[in-house]
């Protein structure tokens, strides 16, 4: 019964944590990400403005009071474009949220995968140190040169501790950008990885949240342009007075007025404000043009890198080979007495400079 309490007890105070996927980790980040619940606290306030300016024609009075008994009713009764433009502009605005709260979304699971990625490659640099860590330890079973081996081996030891620091940097990144405890991720990359840039341009020119939400506030610029010229429609407000009087026979009046506010003319702010905003909406066309020019920019340079990276990644695999025999034979000739200890050095540095080169170039690929 205490054993029970007390395995109870942990899990009530401890929060338990496993390895996830990097699939499972942006679930996650995308759930608990503090600046996503911020955009969408930003969402719903936006869309409630949307609604508002959908009830507007609904009364909304005012009272006015004078010291002789006189009270005041004015309604002020919207022109129905202006009314609409407004709106319009909300819902420009809301759905302008909507495209940027999708690209923060976007750099959130780009964030994971590149921090992924980069565990992926300590991990794996890791593992090929150990590799080269027990390789030198045979050969120190083989000769007497065990000095100089100690000091190779001290260097491989001391790499990696970086990579070890550089691993925990990344898992502590990657529980930064989750917002969530794990214990451990597990990260499997594969070689084949395509990357077309035709594909990739098409769906940026069509659904990109970085394009549709500037196109949105393109638009709500637009509106307010056409709203900042509504200034000739006229503004009018019903009032309803009532007033009393010390007559008794007739002990109030009441009287009913309409007032019409109709400018001819722009005053010279407000034309300097119509010529700004219209100055704006041109701006924010040439913005649009120039932002798909420089997408397409970085796709294509992005593409060249891809490219580049699997072609590179592709020699380096068709000399494998001829790196693992040269290996061998060093250390058999070193142990053997038949060639020195510079001449094993270079080629084992060699030898890990290309199994290292391999890692990173499989990183490119993915990045």
């Amino acid at each position: 019964m205490k054993l029970s309490i007390f395995l109870l007890s942990l899990l009530l105070v401890f929060k338990f944590s496993f390895a996830e996927t990097v699939d499972q980790l942006i679930e996650l980040a995308l759930k608990n990400n503090p600046q996503l619940k911020k955009i969408e606290k930003e969402l719903k306030v936006l869309e409630s403005k949307v609604h508002v300016a959908d009830r507007l024609p609904n009364p909304s009075f005012s009272l006015s009071f004078s010291d002789r008994g006189k009270i005041t009713v004015r309604q002020y009764l919207p022109w129905y474009d202006k009314l609409k433009i407004n709106k319009q502009i909300e819902e420009k605005n809301y759905e302008a949220q909507i495209y940027a709260y999708k690209l923060e979304k976007n750099k959130i699971v780009r964030q994971i995968k590149e921090n992924a990625y980069y565990v992926w490659l300590y991990r794996e640099k890791i593992k090929t140190l150990n590799g080269l860590e027990n390789l030198l330890k045979d050969i120190m079973n083989r000769t007497r040169d065990e000095d100089r081996l100690k000091i190779l081996l001290s260097n491989i030891i001391l790499e990696k501790i970086n990579y070890h620091s550089n691993l925990n940097k990344k898992i502590q990144e990657l529980k930064t950008v989750v917002n969530s405890e794990f214990s451990d991720v597990d990260i499997d990359l594969n070689e084949n990885k395509d990357f077309s840039i035709d594909e990739a341009i098409s769906k940026v020119e069509a659904a990109s949240p970085l394009i549709k939400n500037l196109e949105n506030k393109l638009e709500r610029d637009r509106l307010s342009y056409k709203l900042s010229r509504e200034i000739y429609y006229p503004d009018v407000t019903l009032s309803i007075d009532y007033k009393a009087k010390e007559d008794i026979k007739n002990a109030f009046s009441m009287g009913v007025g309409l007032n019409v506010y109709l400018p001819f003319w722009r005053t010279i702010s407000q034309e300097q404000s119509v010529l700004a905003q219209k100055l704006f909406v041109i701006s924010q066309q040439e913005q649009k043009l120039e932002l798909l020019v420089n997408l397409k920019y970085i796709l294509s340079i992005n593409y060249e890198d891809y490219l580049s990276a699997k072609e590179r990644l592709r020699i380096l695999k068709d000399f494998s080979i001829n790196y693992e025999n040269s290996l061998k034979k060093a250390i058999n000739e070193y142990a053997q007495n038949v060639s020195n200890f510079q001449n094993f050095y270079v080629i084992f540095n060699e030898y890990k400079n290309y199994k290292m080169s391999i890692l990173e170039q499989v990183l490119n690929v993915y990045l």
